[in-house]
Parts: structure tokens; sequence; C-alpha cells
């Protein structure tokens, strides 16, 4: 290998790291929270409350120790444009009767 090679080499582990993080960064943007969620909610129900903003890429509903929701979830969206919708358009708004807090 030469010198030339070894630094080819680096500058590609380089760009491969910078856009590792561009795309954590883009998903974290695209991801929100809802608070104060029915416990009665499910991943059916987030989805069919939130699709309609966009491309849903993962719903995570955090549950305690005994298998009891803790009362909000997280919803990542495809696009940040997506979330930022679905926070302007669900914030304060009633879901499954209780009025959810989307950050």
């Amino acid at each position: 290998m030469t010198m030339s090679d070894t630094i080819d080499h680096k500058k590609s582990d380089k760009l491969l790291e910078r856009k590792k993080r561009k795309v954590l960064l883009k998903e974290k943007k695209s991801r929100i929270i809802v608070r104060n969620l029915s416990f009665k909610a499910n991943e059916e129900t987030i989805k069919s409350a939130f699709s309609r903003f966009g491309q849903i890429r993962e719903i995570n509903i955090p549950k305690n120790s005994d298998g009891k929701m803790k009362g909000f979830c997280f919803v990542g969206f495809d696009a940040i444009k997506s979330a930022l919708k679905a926070i302007k358009e669900m914030n304060a708004k009633p879901l499954m009767g209780r009025t959810v807090a989307v950050d």
C-alpha cells in the first residue's frame, strides 16, 4: 500500500462518517414526541393519527418494567417537513380523549 492509498482510504472513511452523522441528525430531527398519550393507545392508533402527515419510519412506545405504557411515544418520520406538520397540526389536540402535547 502506498502513501497515496492510505490518504485516499482515510478520506473515504471520513466521508463515510460524515454521511452517517448527517443521516442520524436527519432521523433525530424528523422524530417527534407525543406526551399525555392515552394508556389505551397502541401502535395502530398512533399510526392512524399521524400517517396523514407523511411516511412513518418508526413508532416507539416506552413501557415500564411491568409492561404498562409510560404515557408517551416517539414517532419517526422519513422527512423533517412531515414531523413539523404533525407538530403544528396535532399539538394541544385531542387524541383518544386526551389533549396531547406534540414536540
